[in-house]
């Protein structure tokens, strides 16, 4: 007896697992779509820096960790357009 599905059923959930991002230029890219997103959905840089911040969002968060606050802060300013407006304290991977 069956159990219902098609074994090449194109909408049954699939999981893949990547390498953990390391210093390769593809995280920079990975970082700016993440910024740009939220940008897009209107969130404050402050919300932004707490996303990467948090080690529950690990996209994010592995790029904070591997290339700092300063690096987040210069894709938000590159990504409004402006020069950094310095409303957010940068803070090393290491600070509470």
């Amino acid at each position: 007896m069956g159990t219902g599905h098609e074994e090449q059923d194109r909408l049954n959930l699939m999981g893949l697992a990547f390498p953990a991002p390391g210093d390769e230029p593809e995280l920079g890219e990975m970082a700016r779509c993440f910024v740009e997103e939220f940008v897009r959905m209107g969130w404050a840089d402050e919300q932004i820096l707490g996303l990467f911040r948090d080690p529950f969002y690990r996209g994010p968060h592995a790029v904070w960790q591997r290339r700092g606050e300063a690096f987040v802060l210069g894709l938000l300013a590159d990504v409004r357009g402006g020069p950094r407006s310095g409303a957010a304290r940068p803070r090393n991977p290491g600070e509470g």
